[in-house]
């Protein structure tokens, strides 16, 4: 018998709802995760609206569907949650409170199966 690995279905679907509409999070490749170094050295160096320039573009790559006026809408709490999907959190671990589980602000989102 022969053991195979069908790396195809390991494709994880994420989806995010937006203005009513579903989106997909695309999951990052192996050249963007190389590429993502120097995305970090980038954001450190960044002023505080600099790296919100930055995140928002960054989310835009991953974010099917989405244009930049969509997320300069989102209230800081939305796109806190956003960027912490976006990094694979467990956002099913908010509390009504808007924490995460370390006490962090993050929303009052509830992520999950659909």
């Amino acid at each position: 018998m022969t053991d195979i690995l069908n790396l195809d279905a390991l494709k994880v679907t994420r989806l995010v709802v937006l203005d009513g509409r579903e989106r997909t999070l695309r999951s990052m490749t192996v050249e963007q995760f190389i590429e993502a170094d120097d995305f970090d050295a980038r954001l450190a160096n960044a002023t505080g609206k600099e790296k919100l320039t930055l995140l928002i573009g960054k989310l835009l790559e991953f974010l099917d569907g989405t244009t930049h006026a969509d997320l300069l809408k989102l209230d800081m709490t939305q796109l806190m949650a956003l960027l912490a999907f976006a990094r694979g959190s467990d956002l099913s671990k908010l509390t009504d409170a808007g924490e995460d589980a370390d006490g962090g602000a993050v929303g009052n989102a509830l992520a999950g199966p659909k």
